[in-house]
């Protein structure tokens, strides 16, 4: 916080892309706990790798069991990315899939009453999804180099990997948000 840090998203977990195996973060409990004992407002997210809307809902299901007790203001997101593997066990969805297991995920989030939002990039988010379907959910913008491109609204945009934050050691995501996502809707 003394950095400047103003929110922090954590990382609940992952599935194997291989395996499909579903696993929390090592940290997570630890990283949730720091965040939140110093005033930084925090949110969520999960690397998905979900083949079907149902795996995509015992994601969501994982981070809601992990962060029962804790103050989470800020979106729980769907973080979508390609696996560059030729053994992945994601390779072959289609954008009709891909964007069905999003809605899946946003859906039971929303259920639960948090916030939502979508992770990607341009060829993610524009190109393996149906970016139509998805308009209703804030999203997650990530591009590295230049300012962003990207044609459709987004809250919050990560514009580096490489980043340094006092307390952390190693490189750590950079991100602006467009908007206060802690702020009380109304």
């Amino acid at each position: 916080k003394a950095h400047g840090v103003q929110f922090a998203f954590i990382r609940a977990g992952l599935r194997g892309y291989e395996s499909g195996t579903i696993y929390e973060d090592t940290r997570v409990r630890e990283n949730l706990e720091g965040a939140t004992s110093n005033g930084i407002p925090v949110g969520m997210y999960f690397y998905t790798q979900a083949a079907t809307p149902k795996e995509a809902v015992e994601e969501a299901e994982m981070v809601l069991n992990i962060i029962n007790g804790y103050d989470v203001t800020w979106p729980i997101v769907l973080d979508a990315e390609l696996e560059n593997s030729s053994t992945s066990r994601t390779k072959d969805l289609t954008a009709r899939q891909r964007t069905e297991n999003a809605i899946a995920f946003c859906e039971r989030i929303r259920l639960a009453g948090y916030k939502t939002m979508i992770y990607g990039n341009l060829r993610m988010l524009c190109g393996e999804m149906e970016i139509e379907k998805l308009e209703e959910y804030d999203k997650w913008f990530a591009q590295y180099f230049y300012l962003p491109r990207y044609p459709y609204e987004f809250g919050i945009w990560q514009y580096s990997s490489t980043g340094r934050v006092s307390g952390i050691s190693g490189d750590v995501d950079l991100n602006l948000a467009f908007r206060d996502y802690g702020a009380q809707e109304g």
